[in-house]
């Protein structure tokens, strides 16, 4: 989110894995190796719950951003 890793997305399914963010507009991204990347962008309001869903559609390494392609 926002450019910055906050965990993987089993970490947030369900009602007792949610995560609590400041509102005002916010980038999220979903990677996965083999996977196209999803990106979205919410904005929220003060107290607003939201919530966002996606299934991963399969690609290439190639179409991964920098950050799946990396090598450790």
């Amino acid at each position: 989110m926002d450019e910055k890793f906050v965990g993987h997305a089993s970490e947030f399914g369900g009602s007792f894995h949610s995560m609590l963010i400041s509102p005002g507009k916010h980038h999220i991204k979903v990677e996965l190796p083999g996977y196209r990347t999803f990106d979205t962008t919410v904005d929220l309001l003060p107290n607003q719950k939201s919530e966002v869903k996606t299934e991963l559609v399969k690609g290439s390494i190639e179409q991964a951003g920098p950050e799946i392609k990396q090598q450790p």
